[in-house]
């Protein structure tokens, strides 16, 4: 396995801004896939928006290049949509907000939200057909499980039927504009990024040098306690260093979102008080 750099805009690994940046962290997959040999490259395996890996929402460029770059040199592109699939950004799989179509999904998740584990792989019919003479000799014990089975069909009914991804998509708009409020309002925030009811916030200690806030406060310090604080006030969002992970109910309604943003800029305002304390 070989990693390369993610699109990152708010801290540019190449130090560029984008859009001048001509969207390098994409041209520099290239340069990646030139140096190892494409021959010895099989697949190119992204996120459309990461979760726990701060957050990061590409540029609108970013995966249209991946697409193009991987069938210049017939590599495979495989889209991991184990957290933005099924509704979670207001389309049914991420990867549709820029029109690219991947040559694999791997999913899970949403696929019974989460009543059962399940997971599945989809793929274009020229992979597929590849296993009509070619099946590989693996199985899993609890393949095609019934209850799994069951409950990935009422999900997708339900999706339907409730209509969850219009929902997703409409809230969606409703959180980024909140998310922005606690941008405007708080200086410790330093950039919030979302995609449909998938959002991160991103705190920093000072504005200027955007050093991170456990960088300053020590993680046990600030960020154990935020945790607790979260709790204590009702909320559930999920903090890794200094990331809020945001990835509410797709039933979620805007007068909820209200709360939920309210709770932190609550909270949002009593770590300024305590920066300017320490």
């Amino acid at each position: 396995m070989v990693r390369v750099f993610d699109p990152y805009c708010h801290r540019c690994s190449f130090k560029l801004s984008y859009p001048d940046c001509g969207v390098q962290c994409a041209s520099s997959v290239e340069e990646v896939i030139q140096r190892e040999g494409p021959d010895q490259i099989a697949a190119l395996m992204a996120e459309p928006m990461t979760a726990s890996a701060a957050g990061l929402a590409p540029p609108d460029e970013y995966f249209p290049m991946l697409r193009e770059i991987c069938d210049r040199y017939g590599i495979l592109l495989i889209a991991d949509e184990v957290i933005t699939g099924f509704g979670r950004t207001g389309k049914w799989f991420g990867m549709e907000h820029w029109d690219v179509v991947p040559d694999m999904i791997t999913s899970a998740k949403g696929l019974t939200s989460g009543y059962v584990p399940m997971g599945v792989v989809l793929m274009r019919d020229h992979v597929a057909r590849h296993f009509d003479d070619s099946w590989i000799p693996v199985g899993s014990t609890q393949t095609g499980n019934p209850i799994a089975c069951a409950a990935a069909v009422a999900a997708l009914e339900a999706y339907e039927e409730d209509e969850l991804i219009e929902n997703a998509a409409a809230m969606g708009v409703v959180m980024r504009d909140e998310l922005e409020k606690l941008k405007q309002n708080h200086d410790c925030v330093s950039d919030v990024r979302s995609l449909g009811l998938l959002g991160c916030i991103e705190l920093v200690s000072d504005g200027a040098t955007r050093e991170p806030l456990s960088a300053r406060f020590g993680y046990g310090d600030t960020i154990e306690w935020f945790k607790r604080r979260v709790m204590e006030l009702g909320l559930d969002v999920r903090i890794m260093d200094h990331f809020i992970l945001i990835g509410p109910p797709l039933s979620i309604t805007a007068q909820e979102i209200a709360w939920g943003t309210g709770v932190l800029d609550k909270i949002l305002g009593e770590i300024e008080g305590r920066m300017k304390a320490a």
